[in-house]
């Protein structure tokens, strides 16, 4: 992949707008799928066992959806902010860097900070009405903790306590490194893509919470291609065959394994290309529709739905309450549709009665 400029300038309503644009609402609904992984723990030897017992498809399936496919998600997500960040620039001055954090302010910061607080509420409400601790487990929760590490590191567990918000964080500190990166691509091209690369596979980096190699690795890709005014998806198709190829055994492997770290870097970075290419594919056939108009909710699906999962999980359990692999099938693939509705719902009506809040708490994403 050499870089080169072509004529291409990124503009609403253009092939390639369209396709990022559609990409983000299926994937938001893909990490809630990540985090909802229904009932019950998986016997990898049980399976292997008897792989092909219909008892058993609700595991397969689960592990397919929850812990393969779905993992694609957050790494296009680090590949169309790298992008977007850097497609417009021209030039790269303390102007441009200061209206970028400017920007990214009230787009990542205000609202990083604001879903947090919320869950530190959240969870002080549960802790106290629900399971009647007494006031005192408020300073002692806030103390135990740390407000900041609450923000930033909730319980040594790498996350904050909004967990998957964690993706946010990481953004925010390469958005502040931002000149480094601009610096190193701009020196080192595509050869500078290939070493990340090469410390994402081999793991070869400090354990700091919030710079991982994961995030820095695919917002470059995207960040590269943005540099050098690349068409990020037109880049892609070229890589489309070899993307399948590598993609589908990939997927059947990943699954066979319950996961494997170095299976998943590959995949990661064939199925992320695979994911843009069939989108690309079918808007060449079909409009966005419904899936386009939608991304202006993902932002607000990403930061709310891990707290309204374990409803959802209550209400489908009330409604479906047996224990038969249909039952659990049903249940598994309506958790996150019914989580995802609920959050589409919730904004839509802060939309009406509180648009200057959802603003606020969404990033400016109305």
């Amino acid at each position: 992949m050499q870089p080169h400029c072509n004529q291409y300038i990124l503009t609403p309503g253009n092939a390639t707008s369209q396709v990022l644009d559609t990409l983000k609402f299926p994937l938001a609904i893909a990490v809630v799928y990540i985090h909802s992984f229904g009932e019950g723990e998986v016997d990898m030897t049980v399976l292997h066992t008897a792989p092909f017992d219909m008892a058993h498809l609700y595991d397969w399936l689960r592990i397919l959806v929850s812990r393969v496919i779905t993992h694609v998600a957050v790494p296009i997500f680090y590949m169309i902010s790298g992008y977007l960040f850097f497609i417009n620039v021209t030039r790269w001055d303390k102007s441009t860097y200061a209206k970028k954090m400017q920007t990214r302010f009230k787009t990542l910061v205000i609202p990083y900070v604001c879903w947090n607080a919320f869950a530190i509420v959240l969870h002080i409400f549960i802790a106290c009405l629900i399971y009647h601790e007494p006031l005192s487990y408020i300073p002692d929760f806030l103390t135990r903790n740390g407000i900041l590490m609450t923000f930033w590191n909730y319980a040594s567990s790498g996350m904050p306590i909004n967990q998957p918000l964690w993706f946010v964080r990481d953004l925010i500190v390469i958005v502040l490194l931002s000149p480094l990166l601009y610096l190193y691509l701009r020196k080192l091209h595509f050869l500078g893509v290939i070493l990340l690369f090469f410390l994402y596979m081999t793991d070869t980096w400090p354990a700091i919470t919030g710079f991982s190699i994961f995030s820095i690795f695919f917002f470059s890709i995207g960040a590269y291609m943005g540099i050098f005014k690349m068409d990020i998806v037109q880049e892609l198709l070229r890589f489309e065959k070899i993307s399948y190829s590598l993609a589908i055994p990939l997927i059947l492997l990943l699954t066979w394994f319950n996961g494997n770290d170095l299976l998943m870097v590959f995949f990661t970075v064939a199925g992320s290309c695979s994911a843009f290419c069939l989108t690309a594919r079918l808007l060449k056939r079909h409009k966005s529709g419904i899936v386009g108009k939608l991304q202006r909710t993902t932002f607000f699906i990403f930061a709310a739905h891990s707290r309204v999962i374990a409803f959802s999980g209550l209400v489908l359990s009330y409604v479906l309450p047996w224990n038969s692999p249909p039952s659990m099938i049903a249940k598994y693939l309506l958790s996150p549709l019914l989580t995802t509705t609920i959050c589409i719902a919730s904004y839509f009506i802060l939309k009406r009665v509180a648009p200057r809040f959802l603003s606020i708490i969404n990033g400016n994403r109305l």
